[in-house]
């Protein structure tokens, strides 16, 4: 739950006027209209100190799943659309553009740092939240898993030749799958054939199966037009859903 976009200034002001953790959260559920909780709760919980809790937090690790030019400075909260502030937000987004990076890595740019810790974070979260950012796992396990994903990516991919039932790949950095459509599996696996053309790889398969795109309605009967469906789909996947792969570590190039 982030009051700052959840809340109006007035709902925050009676909120901080709880001191009482209970209290505070069963008005904060009152105020944003919440029935049921999704949080986890803990017998006998030990917290971290404040130094253990800075340090775990600054090793953490996140990657961009969200093309950085292509990530918008909205979210949608209980109030509906809320801006978010470039001068919070563009500085992490540019930070992470490259790659993945930990928290510490991310606040050695001093344009992060002068973000402010509690800032950089609740950042972070939304972003999240939204669907742009993921966690990472250890770096020192990456390579270990970019070799099993990668066989299993390969596994995966080599079934789009034929059909589009399997739209998941896995991602060494995150664990987690990343949905990729039919076409740009094979697209990856023209990249990954040295002196293929995607796109006519991707056609002959297409031809040779008789397949063929629609349009109201109705298959498209003209190679050219077809074509030009392909590029179309190509144009967007090197534009788009490659870069956001390669963040993901699920694909190399």
């Amino acid at each position: 739950m982030f009051d700052v976009i959840n809340m109006t200034p007035d709902q925050r002001t009676i909120l901080a006027q709880f001191s009482d953790r209970t209290m505070r959260e069963t008005v904060r559920d009152f105020i944003v209209n919440q029935q049921f909780r999704r949080d986890v709760f803990m017998r006998g919980a030990v917290p971290l100190s404040k130094s253990e809790s800075h340090a775990k937090w600054s090793d953490k690790r996140f990657v961009l799943s969200t093309k950085r030019a292509d990530v918008p400075l909205k979210t949608l909260a209980n109030q509906g659309e809320v801006t978010l502030k470039e001068e919070v937000y563009a500085p992490i987004l540019d930070g992470l553009a490259d790659g993945p990076r930990t928290v510490k890595q991310l606040v050695a740019d001093a344009k992060v740092a002068a973000i402010g810790g509690e800032n950089i974070m609740q950042a972070l979260l939304i972003l999240i939240g939204a669907g742009h950012l993921q966690p990472c796992l250890d770096e020192k396990g990456d390579a270990k898993r970019s070799q099993r994903t990668a066989a299993f990516n390969k596994a995966v991919m080599s079934r789009s030749l034929f059909s589009g039932q399997l739209e998941f790949l896995a991602s060494p950095l995150t664990g987690g799958g990343v949905q990729v459509d039919r076409f740009s599996q094979m697209f990856v696996l023209a990249q990954q054939q040295k002196g293929t053309d995607p796109v006519q790889f991707v056609t002959k398969i297409m031809a040779a199966s008789g397949e063929r795109f629609m349009k109201d309605g109705k298959p498209i009967e003209s190679s050219e037009e077809n074509l030009a469906k392909v590029n179309e789909l190509y144009e967007a996947y090197k534009n788009k859903h490659g870069i956001s792969l390669r963040q993901l570590g699920v694909i190399s190039q």
